[in-house]
């Protein structure tokens, strides 16, 4: 696996212990600071993960997103960047459930 990999399979997990942690409804999830630190905590490894991707895949996700809202490339003017030894950076979290949301 690589870098990229770890740190994307990180942030997915985080996200799905989150959805969890919020399960428990919102009249109970802000009468228990448990909860809600449990949270930020999660937000911190998202945070943490992110900062450890390559800069090619960030580019390639800010260049994706930029082009869903109908906004320039920021690859504009040369060749699209992939993620390193990646073809497809949509690769790097197949069979995540939540790819589609992702990385689609």
């Amino acid at each position: 696996m690589t870098q990229d990999e770890v740190s994307l399979r990180h942030m997915l997990d985080a996200t799905d212990v989150i959805s969890g942690y919020v399960a428990v409804g919102r009249a109970r999830f802000l009468a228990e600071t448990d909860w809600q630190d449990a949270v930020i905590r999660r937000l911190e490894i998202i945070g943490e993960a992110t900062e450890r991707l390559s800069p090619d895949l960030h580019l390639a996700l800010l260049d994706r997103d930029l082009i869903a809202k109908g906004l320039p490339s920021a690859n504009a003017g040369r060749a699209r960047l992939k993620a390193p030894g990646c073809q497809d950076p949509r690769r790097l979290v197949r069979g995540h459930p939540q790819e589609t949301r992702w990385l689609s």
